[in-house]
């Protein structure tokens, strides 16, 4: 889409593009029934205009207040649309709703070792719920491309924003700091099962 300075700059040259075979355009035309060709050719620009104006600011609108973040593979298709001012968002699975969230904010947690959002040898989606506020700023459930039904696991973790996350095999390994000292907990999740380690 185009916004901001880009957007407008096209508009214009748009407008001045168009300018010219207009004007030629009405000029021939209203001669001939006896009107003022340059005062209605005036009018129909400036109408013309702001129908172009309107039009390019619902674009700018809809790209503002709409965002969206496409994940595709051979096993799966993804898609987290995202409308941060009323803090709406939505999960959509190979083209359904898999997940919608009000009031709490999705995110994808990002893996910077294999630089892609997929964890593992499954490609797992690990998916971030943000829920705004610093006492408990977030948990985390794991989008399974390998499940035919219930996908997402339940939500886990201990507020915590930032678990270590380490792969091994099939299987994810989260470990989260607590508000002890040196204390953290862990979960696991292999073979579609999801598991806190009680050790």
């Amino acid at each position: 889409m185009l916004c901001g300075p880009a957007g407008l700059h096209w508009l214009g040259y748009f407008v001045c593009f168009m300018r010219r075979p207009l004007c030629s355009f009405l000029r021939t035309k209203w001669s001939r029934q006896g009107a003022d060709p340059r005062r209605y050719a005036k009018e129909k620009i400036m109408k013309n205009l702001r129908f172009l104006v309107l039009v390019f600011l619902s674009v700018v609108s809809f790209s503002a207040c709409c965002e969206e973040l496409r994940i595709e593979s051979n096993k799966i298709d993804v898609k987290l649309v995202s409308d941060p001012d009323s803090w709406t968002y939505e999960i959509f699975l190979n083209g359904e709703s898999a997940l919608k969230a009000d009031g709490q904010m999705l995110a994808f947690m990002f893996n910077e070792r294999d630089d892609s959002y997929f964890w593992g040898n499954k490609e797992y989606l690990v998916v971030q719920v943000t829920t705004g506020g610093s006492g408990c700023p977030a948990f985390f459930r794991i989008l399974d491309p390998d499940k035919e039904q219930n996908r997402l696991t339940e939500e886990f973790g201990t507020c915590s924003d930032a678990p270590s996350v380490s792969e091994s095999g099939n299987s994810l390994i989260f470990t989260f700091p607590t508000h002890e000292p040196s204390v953290n907990r862990t979960w696991k999740y292999e073979n579609g099962v999801l598991s806190e380690d009680s050790a």
